[in-house]
């Protein structure tokens, strides 16, 4: 009989972590809840975790850690600000089609702090791309980075919103944005 290992526990007790705060926010977040998920001990959380906020914050930290690793790994191979831009729309409505939208509401502050770092790296990344846009005269010369990637920034966070409240439209929401974004931003 072939069967399939098992992730390790720590794998799944993230991913049963981030999956519950998706369904249930951070009220319904219990040990019970996140071992039953997990398929582990009450036992083994303790073991690794003290209580559900050091869980919560080891699971947040390692999901935005991924996620900005990942993007930075792309965002290295496009070939264009513009593609750069359109990948950064897409990757949110990624994000928030798995059921891991960027929230902050009652997380503590160690968690806020890393959702935080996520936010700011996201924003250097638009920055970057604005830059890069602006020197290659295929973005508005007028744009000022530093001050626009905010703007930017919350331009594309939407997508996410309108992907996680109507999934079945995410192809023609990411599309609709990012024409949105660029047109913020490109040359006439």
């Amino acid at each position: 009989m072939n069967q399939t290992a098992r992730p390790p526990a720590g794998e799944r007790i993230v991913h049963a972590t981030l999956t519950l705060i998706a369904e249930r926010g951070l009220a319904g977040i219990t040990m019970s809840a996140i071992a039953h998920r997990a398929g582990v001990a009450r036992q083994t959380l303790y073991n690794h975790y003290s209580d559900v906020e050091t869980i919560v914050s080891a699971a947040v930290e390692q999901h935005q850690t991924a996620s900005v690793e990942g993007l930075a790994a792309v965002l290295a191979t496009v070939s264009s600000p513009q593609a750069g831009l359109e990948h950064l729309v897409r990757h949110t409505a990624a994000t928030a089609a798995h059921g891991h939208p960027m929230i902050k509401q009652g997380f503590s502050a160690d968690v806020q702090s890393v959702i935080d770092g996520y936010d700011q790296a996201l924003r250097s990344h638009i920055e970057s791309i604005l830059e890069d846009g602006v020197n290659s005269a295929v973005f508005r010369r007028d744009l000022e980075p530093a001050r626009d990637a905010v703007v930017v920034q919350r331009m594309i966070e939407a997508v996410g919103e309108q992907v996680a409240a109507e999934p079945e439209s995410a192809a023609d929401i990411v599309s609709a944005v990012t024409t949105m974004v660029l047109a913020a931003v490109t040359t006439t």
